[in-house]
């Protein structure tokens, strides 16, 4: 009996554990990269509907606004699923600085940018809060047909802080984790670019979107 009840204990000790969520768990983010070191100008705006097909699924919309000649800023907001959980609310800003521009007068190769971004979102029973820095590099190809073709490639680092609640106690682990995106952007129009991208971050996966320049 006594052999039963020490099995029986040492299986709930088992599956309490497995219950824990993981420190370190590089959970990643949830919005990709789908933008290219090229600023858009100068008070120009964009509006963009973007999806996530990765461990956790999105769907968000954003606004970027060329808050100066080299300077662009970017909102996003929308939902997010992890393992078919009911969807949640997640929110990020990007802010990147283009300190280098292909060809003109110094003749670059390439558009680099640099900049920082910070995102929340919650999947209940994990909330996220990450922030960190990003460099951003990629290039024009114009093709036969007078449309434009971008590949691009990001680096980030990051500080990213896990919270959850167990058995009536608050929990958190923060870490730093690396990622990358890879991806490359189709300018259909004067006003429409389609994205694609893969990312490796934690949140591994395949990224989707479409923009309208409207200003």
């Amino acid at each position: 009996m006594r052999k039963e009840h020490s099995l029986i204990v040492t299986l709930v000790c088992l599956l309490l554990l497995g219950a824990i969520p993981a420190q370190s768990a590089d959970v990643g983010t949830v919005f990709g990269t789908l933008w290219s070191a090229r600023p858009i100008g100068a008070q120009a705006g964009e509006f963009g509907l973007n999806v996530g097909i990765a461990d956790a699924t999105s769907v968000y919309g954003t606004f970027t606004y060329g808050v100066g000649e080299h300077w662009d800023g970017r909102l996003k907001l929308g939902l997010i699923d992890d393992e078919n959980m009911d969807p949640k609310l997640g929110f990020g800003i990007d802010l990147k600085n283009t300190f280098l521009d292909a060809g003109g007068p110094s003749n670059h190769p390439m558009d680099m940018a640099a900049g920082g971004f910070l995102e929340w979102y919650d999947t209940d029973p994990l909330t996220v809060m990450q922030f960190g820095a990003v460099f951003l590099g990629s290039r024009d190809f114009m093709l036969k047909n007078n449309q434009i073709i971008t590949p691009y490639a990001q680096l980030s680092l990051r500080l990213e802080r896990v919270s959850w609640e167990f058995m009536g106690e608050d929990n958190s682990d923060s870490d730093l984790e690396f990622g990358f995106n890879v991806g490359v952007k189709y300018q259909m129009t004067r006003y429409i670019n389609l994205y694609g991208e893969f990312q490796l971050d934690g949140n591994d996966g395949l990224f989707v979107g479409l923009t309208y320049l409207i200003l």
